[in-house]
């Protein structure tokens, strides 16, 4: 399912105009977001005088550029969080357009809403990221899997949400997010994945949205809907006693 899911993001990345156009947008974003991560761990390393003899200062500012490039990776998915509320609404668009014409209008999200979650979110990972970073930097291999499960959780939830938000009243999402709650963490450490290769992470943001509408669509169409009925992305009675 993820296999075909982000096939399909990333075919239409290269053959959709419309996302194409998004695309410079979003890639300007995750530019100037990884730039500010760059030049933020930068700052910190270079500040601090970790040694008084000054070889070895010199040695550490060196060792320190390696660093700060694998620090700015680390935060990097954290901090793209911010951006993704800008673009969702239009990749989703394009991908229901092309992929899924039979779905009714959505629910509107306010461009506000949107943001403000995404902030949140990226407040979040940043926090449990540096609280676990004795981990990243203490513990090989073990690091590898804390990363990818912390974010992939996280960034599987906010995405799942900002998409879900868009077809699901909020009992409906949360009821979903409980019954596959297992595929949108995977769908997560997908996300994260790209967000942590260089060059490709720039143009993950727009990637990992597409992404999820696809594993969101596929989805819930394979399950009918919540509880057991299609979802038609309007407004419905919501069953009494159900489990959120």
């Amino acid at each position: 399912m993820w296999i075909g899911a982000l096939f399909k993001a990333i075919v239409q990345m290269i053959t959709d105009a419309r996302l194409r156009r998004v695309m410079l947008r979003s890639v300007g974003l995750a530019v100037a977001v990884y730039g500010v991560a760059w030049m933020g761990v930068s700052w910190l390393l270079t500040s601090i005088t970790w040694m008084s003899i000054g070889w070895l200062e010199i040695l550490v500012d060196l060792l320190g550029a390696g660093a700060i490039l694998a620090v700015s990776l680390l935060f990097f998915p954290a901090l793209v969080s911010t951006i993704i509320g800008f673009f969702l609404e239009e990749v989703a668009e394009a991908v229901e357009a092309r992929h899924y014409p039979d779905l009714p209008p959505v629910r509107r999200q306010p461009l506000g809403g949107m943001v403000w979650e995404g902030m949140r979110y990226a407040a979040i990972l940043i926090a449990l990221n540096v609280l676990v970073l004795p981990v990243y930097v203490m513990a090989p291999v073990i690091n590898l899997v804390v990363f990818f499960v912390l974010n992939g959780y996280l960034l599987g939830r906010e995405y799942y949400e900002l998409v879900a938000a868009r077809r699901l009243m909020a009992v409906e999402g949360r009821a979903l997010w409980v019954e596959k709650r297992r595929s949108w963490w995977m769908a997560g450490g997908v996300i994260t994945g790209m967000l942590a290769i260089p060059v490709v992470n720039v143009f993950a943001p727009l990637c990992a949205a597409a992404f999820m509408v696809h594993v969101f669509e596929g989805t819930r169409r394979r399950t009918g809907g919540w509880g057991g009925r299609a979802l038609s992305g309007t407004k419905q009675d919501v069953p009494s006693g159900g489990t959120v």
